[in-house]
């Protein structure tokens, strides 16, 4: 959906200049405009209810072989939460970042993350869980181009 707005606005661009002889006035300002769009867009929505599962596509179990019933939602909620040792001095405003974007993990399926919250998601997933099962099935819900096939 991004992709599409993005390139409606491109041709748009492209339908001004040409409709003016490439004597558009405020050429500058929509190249800005297009740079914000893209910066500051919404990744797709993630579907945060997906369950994590191992390299058999079971779910994650527990020592006695029993499914604890772990979602892409209940690992990043943990990641966001916690508290990291090299993180003491974390200020105030970063810790209530983190606290709001569980909170909106928590209470909705579907939940539009920029690329900023989502790199901040696996930076933590990945700091967090110190198994690579954990990390890479997360990544992979997450932001499938980051993990290579």
């Amino acid at each position: 959906m991004v992709i599409l707005a993005i390139l409606l606005l491109a041709a748009v661009l492209l339908a001004l200049v040409y409709l003016t002889g490439g004597h558009v006035h405020n050429f500058h300002a929509i190249w800005v405009l297009l740079a914000v769009i893209l910066i500051s867009a919404p990744a797709l929505a993630i579907d945060f209810t997906a369950p994590m599962v191992d390299l058999d596509g079971n779910p994650f179990t527990n020592d006695k072989g029993q499914p604890v019933g772990a979602t892409l939602g209940s690992v990043a909620e943990n990641a966001l939460l916690a508290a990291y040792p090299d993180e003491g001095s974390l200020p105030g405003e970063e810790k209530v970042k983190r606290f709001v974007l569980a909170r909106k993990i928590h209470e909705a399926k579907n939940v539009e993350l920029s690329a900023e919250d989502v790199a901040l998601i696996k930076k933590l997933i990945a700091k967090d869980f110190a198994g690579s099962l954990v990390t890479g099935e997360a990544w992979s819900l997450l932001d499938p181009a980051s993990v290579p096939k």
